[in-house]
Formats: C-alpha cells, structure tokens, sequence
C-alpha cells in the first residue's frame, strides 16, 4: 500500500505527527539559543576581580608581562562578548568564556609572582638594614669598654676588621720611617682580632679592631 493512500485513510495521525515534529523543533532552537546566550557575566566579574587583586600586590612592578597578558585576554574576551550580543540568533560565548578563564588564570599567575618578589625584596631590605646597623655598631663602640658579649655579631666584628685593616694598608703606604713601632703594633692588634673572630670570641676581636683604630687614628699625618 502506498503512503500517500495510507495517509488518505488516516489523515488525523498524518497532522498529529506533523504537529509533534514543528514542536520539536520549535523546543531545539529555544534550547539552542537560550543555551547559547547567556551572556558571562559572572565570569566577567571574576576575572575583572582577579586583575583586580594581582594589582594590589604588586603585579604592576613585579610582573607586568604577566598581567599584560591577563588585561589583553580580558579585552579580547570584551570584545567578543559585544560581537555576540549584537547576534540576533545563534549567539555562542564558548570563546568569550575560555578568554576570561585565561585572562583569570594570568591575573592569578601575576598576582602570586608579584607576592613572591615583593617578600623577597623586602627580605633583602631587611638584611641590609641590619647588616648597615651591625657595622654602625661595632665602628661606634669604645676601645677601652668594647660591647658585651651578647652584642657582639660575627658580621659587626669582621666589618670592623676588614675596615681597620683597610686603613691600616693605607696608612702604611703613606707614613715614614717613624711610624714604622706604631704600625707593626697595629697589624699585631688586627691579627689578634683575626684568632679571637677565628675563635668566636667576637668581642674580644671587636675590642682588639678598635684598639687598632685608635692606633691608626693617633698617627701622625
């Protein structure tokens, strides 16, 4: 029997089916495009939040490639947002959402390298402070009462040393004959510091640096 008589003899399920089909359809194109429409705005506001943050610790000084790299994707995903919403049908932003993932995962890469180089720069800082303050320290302590043991650093003691010392190759390229007891006592005070720092004995070595600064400074100029 052919379809088009089968169809005659029951024309009611011949329109039933016919509406079921348009149904269908209909439902597909309202998924496809309420499913392909929703405009990223959480996503949007996460990645702004995430360059955002990165700025705040430093990203600018620290890590500017990396954040330029998240501000670019952030402004290509922008843009291609806007390319969507002017779509009258078929808007897909699949593409908007992997740019604003990436300009998120670089805003966070910056954000963490710029913590790190800002810790350690204030590290370093940090230990130049103190070395400057331990080398202040051992050139203002007197000879005759020397700092107390407990404030005596093997780093302050080898500055003032190394410093006397210094003074002394100096003094001895330019002093004449007459100065000649003054300076053998000077090296022998500054090779006594050398033992008592070999030893750990910091402030007897800071004690002895600064009898031999005292010696060099009383020499004749």
């Amino acid at each position: 029997m052919s379809a088009s008589l089968e169809n005659e003899r029951h024309p009611g399920t011949m329109r039933k089916g016919l509406r079921i089909g348009l149904r269908l359809g209909a439902l597909a194109t309202a998924v496809f495009l309420l499913g392909c429409g929703d405009s990223p705005d959480a996503e949007l506001a996460t990645a702004r939040a995430a360059i955002e943050a990165a700025k705040q610790a430093g990203a600018e000084k620290y890590s500017q490639s990396t954040l330029w790299e998240a501000s670019h994707d952030l402004d290509s995903a922008l843009q291609e947002i806007d390319t969507q919403k002017k779509a009258f049908i078929g808007r897909d932003f699949a593409n908007a959402r992997r740019l604003l993932q990436k300009a998120g995962d670089k805003a966070r890469e910056a954000g963490a390298s710029a913590l790190r180089a800002s810790i350690e720069q204030d590290i370093l800082a940090k230990a130049a402070a103190a070395k400057d303050t331990a080398r202040a320290d051992s050139l203002t302590q007197s000879p005759a009462n020397g700092p107390s043991a407990p404030t005596a650093t093997r780093s302050g003691a080898e500055s003032a040393i190394n410093l006397t010392y210094a003074g002394y190759q100096k003094a001895r390229r330019q002093a004449g004959p007459n100065a000649k007891a003054a300076l053998e006592s000077i090296l022998q005070n500054l090779k006594d510091a050398r033992a008592a720092l070999k030893a750990k004995d910091y402030a007897k070595a800071l004690g002895l640096s600064g009898a031999a600064k005292a010696k060099l400074d009383s020499l004749p100029r």
